[in-house]
């Protein structure tokens, strides 16, 4: 019965090995398949993330920036300047941490922008605009800053933290999208790799 059953894989050696070649390629397809797919889905999940934190922490640190109490370390080194000059510059000076963040952003955003397409521009504008309402309200602060006005009183409401503050809770709105928007690009892809990888 052995002896039979040789014959018989002598004979059919050439379609054996052809059918051992057909499955080790399969083989090779799939797994070079899945590998480019977890490859992909960690750049995806890697730039989503990034991207999330570098939003974050833009908008914390705008949150930080409209406390309304300044404290030593903020005040100027020359004496001399007037109140206006105080505060014109602790203002700027809370104004740098954010714009070297967002030069960091901008980096992130257009390597979002090459990977899903023009979807990342709506959020970004929102950002962008909430950052240069806030500037603009700041120097139409220290602008009026003697003079008892309405332009005064809207630009304090941007400016700095108050009662009923609704540029808080624009603040709040936009990370809000943004989070609904950005966390679904990283989960969807770890529950496909998880998918994949219980196949």
């Amino acid at each position: 019965m052995f002896c039979e059953f040789w014959k018989s894989l002598n004979t059919n050696k050439e379609q054996l090995s052809l059918l051992f070649a057909f499955v080790s390629l399969l083989l090779v397809f799939y797994g070079l398949r899945s590998w480019r797919l977890q490859l992909n889905g960690t750049s995806r999940i890697k730039l989503a993330k990034s991207l999330l934190a570098q939003i974050y922490f833009i908008i914390d640190l705008i949150r930080d920036a409209r406390i309304n109490a300044f404290f030593e370390y903020e005040e100027p080194l020359d004496k001399k300047l007037d109140e206006k000059g105080k505060l014109s510059f602790q203002l700027e000076n809370r104004l740098k941490p954010i714009n070297a963040a967002f030069k960091e952003l901008e980096k992130t955003y257009y390597e979002s922008k090459v990977e899903w397409k023009f979807k990342s521009d709506k959020y970004f504008k929102d950002l962008r605009s909430i950052y240069m309402e806030y500037i603009s309200a700041i120097n139409t602060y220290i602008q009026y800053y003697d003079i008892q006005g309405n332009e005064k009183s809207e630009a304090f409401k941007i400016a700095f933290r108050n009662k009923d503050d609704e540029f808080e809770k624009r603040l709040d709105n936009l990370i809000a999208n943004i989070d609904d928007w950005l966390r679904p690009k990283f989960q969807g892809w770890i529950r496909r790799k998880i998918l994949l990888r219980n196949r």
